[in-house]
């Protein structure tokens, strides 16, 4: 063949090319426009939902994803298992109708709705109604049928992510090294699959640590270390009883009033106004100070955690 005829063929490929990716674009929008049941792909309630899903016309589920993204932050902030599991079962139910056919879905039950209001006290009733004063049609349960539903506990999987204690990690954050002692226990929420992630969140101190005052340098890297890799309470799994995280106790932040006021405004700068507030509740879990006292910290009537001091003045 010649070049010219080589060059037509490319051409001619190329148009088919393009006419099979428009196509594959115009079948998936018009897949969209239209209800359906698909297999569950998403991120936000892997190991939660088990079921196929009801998708209603021009809904995606990445749409549905985006809109129940900030989820996980209230499952993350429940102490107990219980709770942790009715929360997400209806969670889940509520955003992701099980499929019955093409044309129907099954919303859940109000007995689904019931059980979270039921099995959660203390501070988790707390988290609770704090989700339930931003999304209110998520938990008005007396707006969910009881019949022609899906009762979510029935039939929705128990794999909810627990929140686990791991030996501090010093590779992560070599600039705090010498601040905890060797076998300090870190907590890792539900939704945090290692500490190199904690470790995001502080991935600017050091920089900011080399324009402080010495003591103050000494003692802001003492609380960032603790705000951040927050010790851990063991407790019995096997009684679902998850571990408890143990907040810096209100001494360590006062300790670090000692730094100059243009310190203080970089802080507040650079880490956020409330920081050094302390007196601030609910900026790490729900209706919780962030720097406890009294030294014990009462998730409930019978689970309490005792605040962490590193009972040192500097960091070595």
């Amino acid at each position: 063949t010649t070049l010219a005829d080589r060059m037509m063929l490319a051409r001619s490929l190329a148009v088919v090319a393009l006419l099979l990716l428009l196509l594959s674009v115009s079948l998936r929008v018009e897949a969209s426009s239209v209800a359906r049941c698909e297999p569950y792909g998403g991120a936000v309630f892997a190991g939660v939902v088990n079921y196929t899903v009801f998708l209603k016309a021009n809904t995606t589920q990445a749409t549905v994803e985006a809109a129940a993204a900030q989820l996980p932050n209230f499952f993350a902030a429940v102490t107990n298992v219980t709770c942790r599991l009715a929360l997400a079962r209806h969670a889940a139910a509520a955003n992701y109708w099980k499929c019955v056919n093409t044309n129907q879905g099954l919303p859940p039950c109000k007995s689904s709705c019931d059980a979270v209001w039921s099995s959660c006290s203390g501070v988790d009733l707390a988290v609770v109604k704090g989700l339930n004063a931003s999304s209110p049609s998520l938990l008005n349960c007396g707006a969910f049928p009881t019949s022609s539903c899906h009762a979510a506990g029935s039939s929705l999987d128990a794999n909810v992510p627990m929140p686990r204690c791991a030996l501090f990690a010093v590779k992560h954050v070599p600039y705090l090294a010498g601040i905890f002692p060797a076998n300090h226990s870190v907590y890792l929420p539900f939704n945090v699959k290692s500490q190199a992630e904690l470790a995001v969140k502080v991935k600017g101190l050091p920089t900011m640590l080399s324009a402080l005052d010495t003591p103050c340098r000494e003692q802001l890297a003492m609380l960032a270390a603790q705000k951040v890799f927050m010790g851990c309470q063991e407790r019995s799994a096997a009684a679902g009883r998850p571990p408890l995280p143990r907040l810096p106790c209100r001494d360590e932040c006062t300790r670090v009033d000692s730094c100059t006021a243009n310190n203080k405004l970089l802080i507040g700068f650079l880490l956020g106004a409330d920081f050094l507030n302390c007196t601030f509740k609910g900026g790490v879990l729900t209706g919780v100070d962030d720097y406890p006292s009294p030294d014990t910290i009462q998730f409930s009537a019978s689970w309490s955690s005792q605040c962490f001091r590193l009972n040192k003045t500097a960091a070595q």
